[in-house]
C-alpha cells in the first residue's frame, strides 16, 4: 500500500477514533480516487463538524467548515436521531470537497459515554 493511501486510512480512522473498518477504508479510497488529499487539520475540522452535528441531537442541524490552506471544505448535517442500548445516536450526512470534487457519505454513530466519544456503527 502506498504512503498516500496509508495516510488516508490513518486520517479517516482518526475521524471517529475507532479502528479502521470496511466503511473507513471505503471512505478513504473514495476520497483518494476523487483527488481529495486530507491534512491532519482537515481531518480535525471534519471530525469537529460531525461531532457538533451529533452533539446537537437536532435533526437538520448543519455545520460547515473550510480550510483556506488546502482549499478543502465540507459539511456535516444531522439526518436522524435515535437510541441504541440507551445511548444517543445519530445519522450524519457529510462531505469533504475541493473545487466541487468530493464524495458524500451518510454514516451512523452512537455516543460512547464511558469514553466521551462517538463511535461509528457497522
Amino acid at each position: 500500500m502506498s504512503a498516500g493511501k496509508s495516510l488516508w486510512l490513518v486520517a479517516l480512522a482518526l475521524l471517529v477514533a475507532l479502528p479502521v473498518s470496511g466503511a473507513h477504508a471505503q471512505l478513504g479510497f473514495d476520497l483518494y480516487r476523487a483527488g481529495v488529499q486530507l491534512t491532519t487539520e482537515d481531518v480535525d475540522l471534519t471530525r469537529a463538524a460531525v461531532r457538533e452535528a451529533l452533539e446537537s441531537q437536532e435533526v437538520g442541524f448543519s455545520n460547515t467548515w473550510s480550510n483556506p490552506d488546502t482549499g478543502l471544505n465540507g459539511e456535516a448535517r444531522l439526518l436522524e436521531v435515535f437510541e441504541r442500548n440507551d445511548a444517543p445516536c445519530g445519522t450524519v450526512y457529510f462531505t469533504v470537497t475541493k473545487q466541487g470534487r468530493g464524495i458524500p457519505y451518510t454514516l451512523s454513530f452512537c455516543k460512547m459515554e464511558e469514553e466521551d466519544r462517538w463511535g461509528m456503527l457497522p
